[in-house]
């Protein structure tokens, strides 16, 4: 998040330079796509650890019960 943040920074610099002004709405949707896919991976990856731990878990009990 710094980093992007840190990003936009710069980017807004460059605006002023060119424009005299920041282009708000466009560094806000920069903002959003570089943080939204990254937390969507995230959350996916996640998920499926915890999926495919339960999976194990199931297998060890099925395994010892027999």
């Amino acid at each position: 998040m710094a980093a992007t943040l840190f990003n936009e920074a710069l980017d807004g610099y460059d605006w002023i330079v060119w424009t005299g002004t920041i282009n708000w709405i466009e560094s806000l949707k920069d903002t959003l796509n570089t943080m939204f896919w990254p937390a969507v991976a995230a959350v996916v990856l996640s998920y499926r650890d915890r999926v495919d731990s339960s999976l194990v878990v199931r297998e060890r009990q099925t395994t010892t019960n027999e």
